[in-house]
C-alpha cells in the first residue's frame, strides 16, 4: 500500500477532492491511502508517517515556496496538482501523473 498525503487548506474544495480521491481509489483498487493535512499540520504528519509522496494543492501557492524547500530537505518527493485538475477533481488526470509512484 503506497501512502500519499495531500497539503491543502482543507476547504470545501479540498473535502470534495478527497472524496473524490477515496472514491477513485476504490473504483479502481488502487493501492493507495490518502491523508490530507494543511499547511499548518503537514510537517507533524510526515514526522509520525512515512509517505511515498506529497501533493501540493494550488489552494497552497502562497506557501508553496516554503513547502517544497521544507520538502527537499527532508528528502520527500512531491507533486503539483494542476489548478484545473485539483478544482475539477480529476483524479482521472492526476493518478496517471503519479502513476510511478503507486507501482
Amino acid at each position: 500500500m503506497k501512502k500519499f498525503l495531500v497539503v491543502c487548506k482543507k476547504t470545501g474544495q479540498s473535502r470534495a477532492f478527497e472524496r473524490q480521491a477515496l472514491r477513485y481509489t476504490k473504483q479502481f483498487d488502487l493501492p493507495v491511502e490518502w491523508t490530507f493535512g494543511n499547511i499548518y499540520e503537514y510537517r507533524k504528519i510526515i514526522e509520525s508517517q512515512d509517505f511515498d509522496l506529497v501533493l501540493l494543492s494550488p489552494e497552497i501557492l502562497l506557501f508553496e515556496k516554503q513547502v517544497k524547500e521544507d520538502l527537499k530537505r527532508r528528502n520527500k518527493d512531491f507533486f503539483i496538482v494542476h489548478p484545473e485538475h485539483y478544482g475539477l477533481k480529476r483524479l482521472d488526470l492526476v493518478v496517471p501523473a503519479v502513476k510511478s509512484y503507486i507501482n
